[in-house]
């Protein structure tokens, strides 16, 4: 894979590389996020399967290379301060939660994954019969999981959720990071509840925090903070201000939910899809659905495949089959974007 930003790929934040029969995007997220990323993807594999397997009809929602820029595409959400409803009563979810073992930096480069495929009919069978989503479902699972790794947690099990704010800041269309983390906990009261109660009350968390009033609330902190960044006289004093940020660590794990990719009939030709990156500590989930499957990621910087196999566990107990892969060992190149002592 290309160094992005660097001269060897001309300073793109975008790269395309192919082996054997896969296909490898990568891009940086200064430029945009999972979400912004999807539809480059959907038009560039209705591209290569046109070629390839001979034309389908086109997706509906897939623009091809003349299409016009949706409204607003390129707009940076993060320009202004938003109004909001500052009577009202937000909820608050505390982020010191259980930490795994393994949620520590490690100075090793390599990281690992583990892949998992589950069919989407067992899937949300399961999670429609529960009133889940497959967010809310996955999360169940893996902090029920990881109660039984540590049956004496001694502190809430955090799901830290990625959730999209583009519709709070009416940002429908934008392709650039429009992201904040949730919270769903998972403790000891929750944990003798069914199933069914435990999605309801998740839904229920979801939904507060997806709050239009919340979210604007967030987002005016995100600006606030690359005010206070631009406020600053060198590079050096921003690079001291944002090394906290890197020290940081989410405890207990991280869950993103790409969505479904829109491909259409050529969904038939896409064995697997998955999105991962390396340099990340702790342990991570990244799903995404496509065709007749879901995929999940678990990208890790260190090799144990405790988690994944006790995860694999709750979906046995449930009667949804899955295929998992052995460890993978992995480095994606870092940026060449910002100077790192």
């Amino acid at each position: 894979m290309a160094r992005l930003g660097h001269i060897s790929c001309g300073y793109h934040l975008i790269n395309i590389t192919y082996y054997e029969y896969s296909i490898y995007i990568s891009f940086h997220h200064a430029l945009c996020d999972g979400r912004g990323i999807m539809p480059f993807v959907e038009t560039l594999i209705y591209y290569y399967c046109d070629l390839k397997y001979g034309k389908k009809t086109l997706p509906e929602g897939v623009r091809l290379a003349g299409s016009p820029l949706l409204p607003g595409e390129t707009a940076d959400p993060f320009l202004q301060q938003y109004d909001f409803d500052q009577n009202k009563e937000f909820i608050n979810l505390s982020r010191d939660a259980f930490a795994i073992l393994e949620n520590v930096a490690v100075d090793e480069r390599t990281n690992y994954r583990y892949e998992v495929r589950l069919p989407s009919v067992q899937y949300l069978s399961v999670c429609k019969k529960n009133n889940a989503t497959p967010v809310i479902l996955l999360a169940l699972l893996m902090s029920r999981a990881i109660t039984k790794l540590y049956p004496e947690y001694d502190k809430p099990i955090n799901a830290n959720i990625a959730a999209d704010m583009r519709d709070a800041l009416d940002a429908q269309n934008t392709f650039k990071n429009c992201v904040k983390s949730m919270i769903l906990p998972y403790g000891r009261e929750f944990s003798q509840k069914s199933l069914t109660e435990q999605a309801a009350e998740y839904r229920a968390l979801l939904a507060a925090q997806r709050d239009r009033d919340y979210c604007r609330k967030e987002a005016n902190a995100m600006i606030g903070l690359s005010d206070k960044l631009d406020s600053l006289g060198s590079y050096e004093e921003k690079q001291k201000i944002m090394s906290f940020f890197e020290g940081m660590s989410l405890n207990t794990y991280i869950v993103s939910y790409l969505g479904k990719f829109n491909f259409g009939e050529n969904a038939q030709y896409i064995s697997d899809i998955h999105f991962y990156n390396s340099g990340t500590t702790g342990l991570g989930i990244n799903m995404s659905c496509c065709g007749n499957f879901f995929f999940l990621d678990f990208k890790q910087n260190f090799p144990s495949d405790k988690y994944v196999k006790a995860f694999c566990v709750e979906l046995e107990k449930l009667g949804i089959e899955y295929t998992a892969s052995g460890k993978i060992p992995f480095i994606t190149p870092g940026d060449s974007i910002i100077a790192r002592k």
